[in-house]
């Protein structure tokens, strides 16, 4: 006798096949209910009562002991598969068929601060294409800086990663860019933004990046924090959106940028000097970008294999 399962299964596979019916020479509708090696049982019309059709054991076994052997051997393979996931569940915490792995990448010669202190209105300064004072790679400075007059000033903070070590074929699930912010100087009501920039190296900043960025209506990579809900002297964190998390590059290097969203992005002009003090890559605390993502080359269990 077929064990139940063995018994249940053939019953899934066989019901209602029209081939079933001519190769057993079925002529009725009764419900299959039972199979073993030489019969099969079909519940009759009356209640409770089985009615049985038997064969010689060798024409069932032609028929029916390959697709036994087959649901065997699946079922000895799934029992397999699912055992190892479960054993590499308890010995890791990850689900072995999506791996969720993280790096944190830190800025690298490439960063610091761009400003231009010209003696311009507010509206050009915005938009000059090269900065007056360059600052690479600063153990700290004051940036972004936002300074009213005709000869205040207009400073950038700018903050790549090379993230290449993520890998081809990673897709990015979630990022946070963070900031170690010493201090807060902030008469006016201004925040801090974060978006995208195109300086020429992510390894160097040259007074040209000034303006390698979307100036105006910029995508944001991240919700602004006000410079008075900024944490000092700590880390403060900028989650990505989807818009930035998209940015993140996986075999080159993320360029970021730092603005106040105000004075900057929103072209209105400061009232007084706005600025905080924050590490560069050279300081106690550089800034850094916390990654998490999928593949990246870990290996991951075949579900998909067939049997037949």
């Amino acid at each position: 006798m077929f064990d139940e399962k063995t018994s249940r299964d053939i019953i899934k596979l066989c019901r209602n096949r029209d081939i079933l019916k001519h190769f057993f020479q079925i002529n009725h509708d009764l419900p299959l209910v039972k199979v073993s090696p030489n019969s099969l049982h079909f519940w009759t019309r009356e209640k409770d009562i089985i009615e049985a059709i038997f064969w010689g054991y060798d024409r069932v076994a032609h028929l029916l002991l390959p697709l036994i052997t087959k649901l065997d051997i699946a079922r000895d393979y799934s029992s397999k598969v699912l055992n190892q996931a479960k054993r590499e569940i308890r010995s890791t915490g990850d689900v072995p068929w999506i791996y969720l792995d993280s790096g944190t990448y830190f800025s690298g010669g490439g960063d610091g601060r761009l400003y231009n202190d010209e003696n311009d209105t507010w509206a050009n300064k915005r938009n000059k294409t090269t900065a007056t004072s360059v600052s690479v790679a600063p153990a700290s400075i004051n940036a972004p800086i936002t300074q009213n007059g005709a000869t205040g000033l207009l400073a950038r903070f700018f903050v790549p990663k090379n993230t290449s070590s993520i890998g081809a074929g990673a897709t990015v699930t979630a990022a946070t860019d963070q900031i170690y912010v010493n201090s807060v100087t902030n008469p006016d009501t201004v925040s801090l933004a974060l978006q995208a920039s195109t300086q020429d190296s992510g390894t160097g900043l040259v007074d040209t990046d000034f303006n390698n960025l979307t100036i105006d209506t910029p995508t944001e990579f991240a919700t602004r924090i006000n410079y008075a809900s900024l944490t000092a002297p700590a880390y403060n964190d900028f989650v990505l959106n989807a818009s930035g998390i998209a940015a993140v590059s996986v075999t080159g290097t993320t360029k970021l940028v730092y603005r106040d969203g105000k004075n900057d992005i929103d072209a209105t002009e400061p009232i007084g000097n706005n600025f905080i003090n924050v590490d560069g890559s050279t300081g106690t605390n550089p800034p850094k970008l916390v990654v998490t993502y999928t593949g990246g080359g870990r290996g991951k269990l075949d579900l998909t294999s067939k049997m037949w």
